[in-house]
C-alpha cells in the first residue's frame, strides 16, 4: 500500500488531495497536460519536496513533517521520458552501475536483461550516440537492474514505436513489479493498467480499477484478463480462463505470443437469451439486469452487472419486449469481436 497526502504548491498549480494506492500490478496516472501527473510521480520518488506532503510506503515513512527519506534510499526506480543516463559511461557501464545497487537476492540478471532487451549491439556506445528510443530502452533496463520494490515511469515509451512499446509493456507486466506510470496513450493504459488515477488541475477526480474507470480514457467496453488453460483437440483454438468465464480464442489470431488481456468494445456485445441462439456463438458471458431506464423514446438503457463489472447497454424497446428482458433477469451476452493484447 502506498498512502499519500499531497499538498504541493507550484508556480501555476496546487496539488491538494489524499490517496491510498493498492500496489497490485500497474497503476496509470491519467489527465490533461499540466494536471500534476509528473509532479505526483516526482513526489513519490522524493524529487519534489513540501513539508505538508506525506508519503508512506508499506510500513515505511518516506516523508512527513519531520522525516524525509532521500530518493536514493527509497527502494524505487524512476524513469522519465528524458531517459537520463550517465553521459561519461557507455551503455554497458551504465547497466553495470545499476546492477551494483542490486541486492544479493537479485531478481534481474545483467546478462539476461541485455539479452531480453536486445542491447548487445549498443553496449559499447555512449549515450550521446543513442537515439531517443534506444536511450529509453536502456534506461528501463537499467531501472530493473536496481531490483526496485516500486517502479515509477513518466511516459517512458514516448520515443519508441508501438511494437517496441507494447513488447516492453508485456515484459513489465510479466515481472509483476508494482508500477505507477504516467501516460497520455490510451492504448498503453488499456494494454497494461490495472488501476487508474485521474487528475485534473491538481485535484483527484477519481481512482479505481481499470474497468470502473474506462470512461475516463473514453473506452466504451470491457477489459478481461485471461490465462491459458489448454489447446483444444482440433488444434484451431485455445481455451483461456477469465473473471467472466472460459474464453475460446482462434490460434490464427494469437500469432506469436499468448494473450494476457482481451479488449471487448461494447458494440461487439450482443444480447441473446434463447438456447438456440447461444449455440451460434463461440464466446458468451452472463450478465444480470440490475436497472432498466425507459425514459428515451427510441431505446431502453439497461444497467448490467457482469460479475466484477457494470455496463450500460442500449436496446430498442421492441427488442426489450421480444427478448422478455426484465429487472434481475440473467441474460447471455455474445462476444462478436475483440482485440487481443
Amino acid at each position: 500500500m502506498l498512502q499519500l497526502k499531497i499538498k504541493q504548491i507550484l508556480a501555476n498549480l496546487v496539488l491538494d488531495f489524499g490517496l491510498s494506492i493498492e500496489l497490485n500490478g500497474c497503476t496509470a496516472i491519467f489527465g490533461s497536460s499540466g494536471s500534476g501527473k509528473s509532479t505526483l510521480l516526482r513526489i513519490i520518488a522524493g524529487l519534489e519536496y513540501s513539508t505538508e506532503n506525506k508519503v508512506y510506503f508499506q510500513n515505511q515513512i518516506w516523508q512527513d513533517k519531520s522525516i524525509f527519506i532521500a530518493p536514493h534510499l527509497r527502494k524505487i526506480a524512476y524513469v522519465s521520458q528524458d531517459a537520463y543516463l550517465f553521459p561519461h559511461l557507455n551503455v554497458l557501464q551504465n547497466l553495470q552501475f545499476a546492477e551494483q545497487r542490486n541486492t544479493p537476492n537479485q531478481k534481474f540478471l545483467l546478462a539476461k536483461i541485455i539479452d531480453d532487451f536486445k542491447l548487445n549491439d549498443l553496449l559499447m556506445r555512449m549515450p550521446a550516440k543513442l537515439s531517443g528510443g534506444e536511450k529509453q530502452k536502456v534506461a528501463l533496463a537499467q531501472s530493473l537492474l536496481t531490483n526496485p520494490q516500486l517502479l515509477l515511469l513518466d511516459e517512458p515509451f514516448s520515443a519508441l514505436d508501438s511494437k517496441q512499446s507494447f513488447w516492453l509493456l508485456d515484459y513489465l507486466k510479466q515481472t509483476k513489479l508494482p508500477t505507477i506510470f504516467v501516460s497520455h496513450a490510451r492504448e498503453e493504459i488499456l494494454h497494461i493498467a490495472d488501476n487508474i488515477i485521474n487528475l485534473d488541475n491538481g485535484k483527484l477526480l477519481g481512482y479505481g480499477s481499470l474497468n470502473n474507470m474506462l470512461n475516463v480514457i473514453n473506452y466504451n467496453g470491457i477489459v478481461i484478463d485471461v490465462e491459458q488453460l489448454q489447446q483444444q483437440e482440433n488444434g484451431s483454438t485455445m481455451l483461456f480462463s477469465s473473471t467472466l468465464g472460459i474464453i475460446s480464442l482462434p490460434i490464427w489470431q494469437i500469432k506469436d505470443k499468448l494473450p494476457q488481456r482481451i479488449l471487448i468494445p461494447k458494440e461487439s456485445l450482443l444480447i441473446i437469451n434463447e438456447h438456440n441462439e447461444i449455440n451460434q456463438f463461440t464466446n458468451t458471458i452472463k450478465a444480470k439486469i440490475v436497472a432498466i431506464n425507459n425514459s428515451n423514446p427510441h431505446y431502453a438503457e439497461l444497467e448490467l452487472n457482469l460479475e466484477f463489472y457494470q455496463l450500460n447497454f442500449e436496446i430498442s424497446h421492441a427488442q426489450l419486449l421480444n427478448k422478455n428482458l426484465h429487472l434481475n433477469k440473467i441474460i447471455e451476452l455474445a462476444i462478436t469481436q475483440f482485440t487481443i493484447c
